[in-house]
């Protein structure tokens, strides 16, 4: 998230005048301080929520409402409200129309024309049971990482991973229990033919039965004669270190990051090996900022920020 957003977007206008140029980029930076619909977030703000929802559900959806005074705001919508069960056949199939698929509606050239919202996302509280309203195609910024031709929605980034990541808990939590049984030490004394009377109380008279005997941290334990104790073999732990840092390597690659950014260790690192790796997560990190980001979200923002602009001075 910070490596694609950093210090939030940076407008530079391109109109042939310098003066209208410093005024635009003024006035922009301006309204990205007040352009959520909430009044929570400024446009950086934002960006960083849409980016945690890209990741973690593979997509972000931002509305673009006008006010009756012209002007425009962004509310990011959550994944969920855009209605997955909202789906009908094409044309031709069976008579159906439009073409709508996981609440996407495309028209027979696969252009998107409209979005299918439900007014409240399904897990908060109070959500409304109303049906989805259809929103045009150009009042909805959809934002998600096209793997292959066709795609409607996204995928999370975190699909190829999910299972490792539970591993990788499920055997931290593990190596935890284990370290904390092992430190439950106890030492047990056992006499041999039980003339030194240390088992005397244990055996009668002492308020103990000795088949009550309980293991604590720290005690030394009399056991009564003629018993002895075993205990079962405990796993080895050596390589726990290297299973734990192999599988934040394979969580790593399939994120698409760093080992070093994931877990911010640096121990096994060189200058030579960290700016290579670095090198090439910044080349896709400038890729995703342009194609991601910059197509599906920011262009469109500016196109249609510019537009209300010049309408409304030309009332």
């Amino acid at each position: 998230m910070t490596n694609l957003i950093g210090d939030g977007p940076v407008i530079k206008a391109t109109h042939d005048n310098a003066d209208v140029n410093k005024t635009l980029e003024t006035n922009f930076a301006n309204w990205a301080q007040r352009c959520d619909v909430e009044g929570v977030d400024d446009l950086t703000g934002l960006l960083c929520t849409a980016v945690r929802s890209i990741v973690q559900s593979g997509e972000a959806l931002f509305h673009l409402p006008v006010d009756a005074y012209g002007n425009m705001q962004l509310r990011l919508l959550a994944s969920e409200q855009l209605d997955q069960s909202r789906s009908v056949p094409p044309l031709g199939m069976t008579g159906d129309t439009p073409r709508i698929i996981a609440g996407v509606e495309t028209d027979a050239g696969g252009r998107r024309v409209a979005y299918w919202v439900l007014r409240d996302s399904p897990d908060q509280v109070w959500a409304s049971i109303e049906p989805p309203q259809r929103v045009p195609a150009e009042d909805i910024c959809h934002v998600f990482v096209r793997k292959f031709p066709g795609q409607i929605r996204g995928i999370s980034w975190m699909t190829a991973v999910n299972t490792t990541i539970l591993e990788l808990n499920a055997t931290e939590d593990a190596a935890a229990m284990k370290a904390k049984v092992s430190a439950l030490m106890a030492g047990f004394i056992r006499e041999l033919d039980g003339s030194s009377g240390l088992s005397a109380d244990a055996t009668a008279g002492g308020g103990l039965d000795p088949a009550t005997l309980s293991m604590e941290p720290g005690t030394l334990r009399v056991l009564p004669p003629g018993t002895d104790i075993t205990f079962t073999p405990t796993a080895d732990m050596s390589t726990i270190v290297e299973l734990l840092h192999y599988m934040q390597r394979q969580i790593a690659a399939g994120a698409g990051l760093t080992y070093e950014s994931l877990t911010g260790n640096l121990r096994e690192v060189n200058f030579s090996s960290a700016r290579v790796g670095a090198q090439q997560f910044q080349r896709r990190i400038k890729a995703l900022q342009a194609s991601m980001l910059g197509a599906q979200l920011l262009a469109p923002i500016w196109r249609r920020w510019v537009l209300l602009g010049n309408l409304e001075r030309s009332r």
